[in-house]
């Protein structure tokens, strides 16, 4: 009898460590899962905020193309400008000639206009090239910013899914906690 005692001792002594180094590694759980919860969530905070930077970012690039649209306008203006120069020195050319020898000071002013009528309108042509370079490159970088800003959208909703996770198994090691808890209470008893 003393050994089938001495045995029972012995088998609720294996089962008390088994069940307090059961507890230990539930309480270990909870711990771990909780701060996992903690770096999701602040993982969630970093990816909103990249979302919103990115929101940012892309307004300000489609203020660019606006304005560069605006630019192309005012080119246009100096393109105008710069052909109804070129007529008009034009025909102060015809005239300088009429005139004969009179009108060679007013020519050579004539060739001057004309040579910087068409530099100027040169010049525009190499700005709207420019101005579109420029309005294509915003068009692409918003299109890439919006794609970024569906990615971010994903990796917030997995992020959040992550969370759920975790807390599901914070709160399943805490049911664990709690029953082996009791279990060693109640070997503690006998």
């Amino acid at each position: 009898m003393v050994k089938f005692a001495s045995d029972i001792t012995r088998q609720v002594s294996t089962q008390q460590s088994a069940a307090d180094a059961a507890h230990a590694s539930s309480v270990q759980t909870d711990a771990c899962a909780r701060k996992g919860t903690e770096v999701v969530q602040q993982a969630v905070q970093v990816i909103e905020q990249i979302s919103h930077e990115l929101n940012d970012a892309a307004r300000s690039i489609d203020a660019v193309s606006k304005q560069s649209d605006v630019i192309g306008q005012i080119v246009l203006t100096i393109r105008g400008i710069a052909d109804q120069t070129n007529l008009l020195a034009l025909n102060a050319a015809i005239e300088a000639a009429r005139a004969g020898e009179h009108g060679r000071g007013f020519a050579v002013v004539a060739d001057e206009v004309r040579s910087l009528a068409a530099r100027t309108s040169k010049a525009t042509l190499e700005i709207v090239d420019v101005v579109r370079q420029n309005h294509d490159l915003s068009l692409l970088a918003v299109a890439s910013m919006q794609s970024s800003l569906k990615r971010t959208g994903h990796g917030v909703a997995l992020a959040n899914e992550a969370g759920t996770v975790i807390m599901e198994i914070q709160q399943g090691s805490r049911h664990v906690v709690n029953a082996i808890s009791q279990i060693s209470s109640t070997l503690q008893l006998h």
